[in-house]
């Protein structure tokens, strides 16, 4: 139980009061968060993008010698999660882990002008976009590599 505004604690605060640190009055909805997920199940909604990327990938190079066109179509899905699902997924998660900050935290200018709460969530995305690559050229590198050991 936080105070919105500076992150003080309220758990010997009556409902109405305020906080006193700030003098600000938090509703009882914002007083009683969740606690935050596990680290599995934390690791697993940022995460689970890079498995269907990677899934998607290793299907493709599986079906690339017998069916291009399924092969192709496997490729641009492969492509769209690491660009677009990736990214989205974790700016959106990022974003709601960020709503449990007080306010005066998530309201701050980072770049320039710009609120935390959308500038580091963005960051994020664009963090996300080159790790999956790296990851993911990385995985296929080494599925390439072992497929082709006893052929050199």
């Amino acid at each position: 139980m936080r105070c919105a505004e500076c992150g003080h604690n309220l758990d010997r605060v009556a409902e109405g009061a305020p906080c006193t640190e700030c003098g600000e009055v938090t509703p009882v909805q914002l007083r009683l968060l969740q606690p935050l997920p596990g680290r599995v199940r934390l690791l697993w909604q940022f995460g689970w993008p890079l498995l269907m990327a990677w899934s998607l990938g290793l299907l493709a190079l599986f079906v690339a010698n017998r069916l291009d066109q399924v092969a192709m179509v496997l490729v641009v899905l492969t492509v769209v999660s690491i660009v677009v699902v990736g990214p989205v997924n974790s700016a959106w998660r990022t974003f709601v882990l960020m709503k449990r900050l007080p306010r005066r935290i998530r309201s701050a200018p980072f770049l320039i002008v710009i609120p935390r709460s959308i500038t580091i969530p963005i960051l994020v995305g664009v963090a996300t976009i080159i790790i999956f690559n790296v990851l993911t050229f990385g995985a296929c590198i080494t599925v390439f590599a072992f497929g082709n050991v006893g052929k050199w």
